[in-house]
């Protein structure tokens, strides 16, 4: 896929802002990030539209993971990447911090993202 068949998406962005990318987030704390509540569907990005997904320590936060992810199914063209980074049990900040909805295991998750649906829906897993 070349650089300019789609755009990429950093989802959940807090200050973390990065060039190249549409950079989204709750809490609008610079003029280049555009709002967004995930927990509110559809979410405001064009169908088809992405090459890549970064969401980074943010689908802990999400009332609900798999909505979450089938939005993101929605906004990806086919091939398209999905990285979702993830506080686990056995990290230095884990699912503990307060503000953590649920934590995560690795091979719980990984067993979540390996069912058939997944495999049928080009998803990957990998730590």
């Amino acid at each position: 896929m070349k650089k300019d068949d789609g755009k990429r998406y950093n989802i959940g962005c807090a200050d973390k802002i990065l060039d190249g990318y549409e950079n989204y987030d709750i809490l609008q704390i610079d003029p280049r990030v555009k709002f967004i509540d995930l927990n509110k569907y559809p979410y405001p990005i064009d169908s088809n539209s992405g090459i890549e997904i970064l969401c980074s320590h943010v689908i802990e936060h999400v009332d609900d993971p798999f909505l979450m992810e089938l939005e993101f199914r929605r906004i990806l063209k086919p091939n398209g990447v999905l990285k979702i980074h993830v506080p686990t049990n056995n990290c230095h900040i884990g699912h503990k911090r307060f503000i953590h909805d649920r934590g995560y295991l690795y091979s719980l998750y990984h067993a979540y993202v390996s069912n058939e649906f997944y495999k049928n829906n080009a998803y990957d897993s990998r730590c």
